[in-house]
């Protein structure tokens, strides 16, 4: 329910912005926020230390910290996305403009951590030959399959992501005084399409996890 709130408060005034077509692009931003979240937790509660070998839990402990750090950036980025709505309301259109090419880097940034939660995950992987299970290490190895995959469709919707800003940026400029609400709203479908595959493969994931935790 509150999340909801937040959904509809949030589109609720961007007028010009965003038709009322194209609302799905909040239920996006905040589906995307809980995918990533908290996957590679999991792996430590798994079961004790002793049980999993220490570059396994080295580099689990780094994708964890990526983790935290896509998630907190993307839940900033809808914070942000409501406050050059509100420049924009108030005809400050220099200050949204600028905060626009802010968020631009930001997601930048996001991508490069992105990309680095895909190496520590491909350690992970590297190191699950020591688990001595064959059967956990199968899975395990099956599971952060399905995160690397999730990861890369990460980046497909950072992508598109940054496309619809550098679209919000040109609206600015004045080389989009329509918005480009054709573009904006085929960026919207795609990026929805980004979070159905990406919340399958995160179910796939934990569903991996729990085989997991009972065969090690």
């Amino acid at each position: 329910m509150f999340f909801n709130f937040r959904i509809n408060r949030l589109f609720s005034g961007w007028g010009s912005f965003f038709s009322r077509r194209n609302k799905n692009i909040f239920v996006a931003v905040f589906l995307i926020i809980f995918l990533i979240v908290a996957a590679v937790f999991l792996l430590l509660q798994a079961k004790t230390e002793e049980d999993l070998p220490d570059s396994f839990l080295e580099a689990n402990a780094a994708a964890s910290q990526i983790s935290r750090f896509i998630t907190n950036s993307t839940n900033e980025s809808v914070k942000k996305l409501e406050e050059i709505n509100l420049e924009h309301k108030a005809g400050n259109y220099e200050k949204a403009f600028y905060m626009t090419i802010e968020e631009i880097k930001k997601n930048n940034q996001v991508r490069e951590q992105a990309l680095l939660l895909s190496n520590e995950l491909q350690k992970m992987a590297a190191s699950a030959k020591d688990i001595k299970s064959p059967k956990a290490q199968q899975l395990i190895i099956q599971a952060i399959s399905s995160e690397i995959a999730l990861v890369t469709h990460l980046l497909i919707y950072n992508e598109y992501w940054n496309l619809l800003l550098e679209n919000l940026k040109n609206k600015f400029l004045g080389l989009s005084p329509e918005f480009s609400e054709v573009k904006t709203s085929e960026l919207i479908e795609k990026i929805n399409n980004e979070v159905v595959t990406i919340n399958e493969l995160n179910r796939k994931y934990h569903t991996l996890i729990e085989e997991f935790k009972r065969a090690i």
